[in-house]
């Protein structure tokens, strides 16, 4: 059972969220307001419909998100050219038109019936102009919805509803004939009416006497009240008489004055009384004890709390720490250093050395120089390899420079360290064999260089014979 539906950028919806309890649930507005919506949104959940007109106009996509009561929630995405599914956070794509994956059927329940092997019927999702159901379509259409297991159970209903029906009759038949009984019974007591007439009038006889004897006390109360009234009067005409003889009362000036007088003498009384309930309150109260002075309490409970802390603390660094194994005693790297140092220096000679060999294995073996040009070949050759050692230098400076790596506490890596300086010194020792067989190789290069200058023509303009060095010195001025 759908037990809620989310619109999102679904034709006139924004984000419209319709809860659906127990019962029937109806939804009505006015014109083009997007009650139908609903009901498209509801059927393209379940048909994968493939229309755009459902995204609303500036979005690039339309979401409806069904609840079920049983704690799915199937999510269906309408973009302009696919579709595609979110069932509880599984997401379904590349379903094609009108593909709707079964496990998202299966959680919905809202399929169509099929009613022959070439038509079904949506029993579930109506649509809004047309007829009313079962009226327009063909008549297998009824036979198969009458033949279903709901119209029996309807047909079931139905007898029981008559059953009932009949029993409800016979019952109201018998309450008939027990209220016939009863009034029959009741009619005997009908004689019995006439002396409940005469008890009720010796009632009403017995509350006019009461009546009587209430005004006859009433009768004697007020003949009591007339005797002190003509008293009252007899009274206030002898006082009369006795102040015939008086003068006239004076005239009184305006009394504001002692109005005020008179206020401020009750406020006074009244202050008066209010402090003497006070003083008669606070009398019956014990005297408050002396206080003491706090402050040597407050510095022995803080002294006390730095105590208790202090003891505390190492406790708790002590529980930490007794997990911990014992560091490894570390011992001094700086001859290690040093012989880093040294291999980082061996490494780098090896590598200029071997750049220097590895230029004079392209160079070819000496021979009868008829052209300057191959001289002019060699030695730049060799100038480049100078530059490149130039290069070099300056980077072993660079890293002589830089200071020496801080002590590290990390046995495995010292180890690592340590068979890589074994490793790294092999390599220069064989470095350093190779760079001695390439120095001899490069003298006797040199040697053969300087027999093919000095079988060399002489100089073309000054006529004097040429020397390695200046050859050397041309080729390097001719490439610069």
């Amino acid at each position: 059972m759908i037990r809620s539906i989310r619109l999102t950028n679904f034709m006139s919806h924004t984000d419209t969220t319709i809860e659906l309890p127990d019962g029937l649930t109806v939804v009505v507005g006015p014109n083009n307001c997007g009650k139908s919506a609903i009901v498209e949104a509801l059927r393209g959940v379940c048909e994968n419909t493939s229309s755009d007109y459902m995204i609303r106009h500036g979005c690039r996509e339309a979401r409806v998100t069904v609840t079920t009561a049983e704690g799915d929630e199937i999510e269906w995405i309408r973009r302009k050219a696919s579709s595609a599914y979110r069932l509880n956070g599984v997401e379904y794509s590349r379903l094609g038109k009108g593909g709707v994956p079964d496990e998202v059927r299966d959680a919905l329940r809202l399929d169509k019936v099929e009613v022959s092997a070439t038509d079904s019927e949506d029993v579930h999702i109506g649509t809004q102009k047309e007829p009313i159901f079962l009226l327009n379509r063909q008549k297998h259409a009824a036979a198969f919805f009458a033949s279903v297991s709901d119209a029996g159970k309807l047909r079931e209903m139905q007898r029981l509803h008559g059953q009932r029906h009949l029993q409800r009759e016979r019952e109201l038949v018998a309450s008939a004939k027990a209220e016939n009984q009863l009034l029959h019974r009741l009619s005997i007591l009908d004689p019995v009416e006439g002396a409940i007439m005469m008890i009720s009038g010796a009632d009403e006889l017995a509350q006019q006497a009461a009546g009587f004897e209430r005004s006859g006390e009433q009768l004697v109360g007020r003949i009591a009240k007339l005797g002190q009234a003509i008293r009252f009067e007899l009274e206030i005409a002898y006082r009369a008489s006795a102040l015939s003889s008086l003068r006239a009362v004076p005239t009184l000036k305006p009394a504001g004055h002692v109005r005020q007088v008179v206020v401020a003498l009750k406020l006074a009384v009244y202050a008066e009384s209010l402090h003497q309930a006070r003083v008669a309150a606070s009398s019956k109260l014990t005297r408050p004890p002396t206080l003491a002075d706090t402050r040597t309490a407050r510095q022995l409970v803080d002294a006390l709390d730095s105590a208790i802390c202090a003891q505390v603390r190492p406790e708790a660094r002590l529980a930490a720490s007794s997990g911990l194994t014992v560091p490894p005693t570390l011992s001094d790297t700086r001859a290690l250093n040093r012989v880093l140092l040294g291999i980082l220096r061996c490494r780098h000679n090896a590598t200029r050395h071997g750049a220097v060999y590895s230029a004079l294995e392209t160079m070819r073996p000496p021979a009868v120089v008829q052209n300057t040009e191959q001289i002019r070949t060699m030695i730049g050759k060799l100038m480049i390899a100078g530059s490149a050692s130039a290069t070099a230098q300056r980077r072993l400076g660079i890293v002589h420079s830089v200071q020496e790596p801080p002590p590290t506490r990390d046995i495995s890596a010292l180890s690592k360290s340590v068979r890589l300086v074994q490793t790294a010194s092999e390599g220069v020792a064989a470095a350093q064999r190779a760079l001695s067989t390439t120095e001899m190789r490069c003298q006797e290069e040199y040697k053969s260089l300087e027999a093919a200058c000095r079988h060399a023509p002489p100089c073309p303009v000054c006529g004097q014979p040429r020397t390695l060095e200046q050859t050397l010195a041309g080729a390097g001025s001719a490439q610069r």
